[in-house]
């Protein structure tokens, strides 16, 4: 039987959340820049840079070179909520075992 350590309301947990993303761009004046956030994005995609590079790119702008994500720690104060929806979860799941 799988370890289990319901969560209870009131409970802190600790949590990654975005901490926004970083873009590097190649200018056509042959500069590198780093621009935080990008357009207001807080969190990059492949499909999202594959667009934002062919969008910079058509506009002259220079070329998107690489993206990256960036996290950082916050603290959640578990809902009564969230603690009903964990225990429906483990119910399920100890009805699947």
């Amino acid at each position: 039987m799988t370890q289990y350590n319901p969560v209870k309301a009131g409970q802190k947990i600790a949590v990654k959340v975005s901490g926004g993303c970083e873009v590097v761009i190649h200018r056509p004046n042959g500069e590198l820049e780093t621009v935080q956030n990008p357009a207001g994005c807080r969190e990059m995609n492949p499909a999202l840079f594959a667009r934002m590079k062919a969008a910079t790119k058509a506009a002259g702008r220079g070329e998107l070179v690489s993206y990256k994500n960036k996290q950082k720690d916050a603290e959640y104060t578990v809902t009564a909520a969230d603690a009903a929806v964990d225990s429906t979860a483990q119910i399920e799941r100890l009805m699947k075992e």
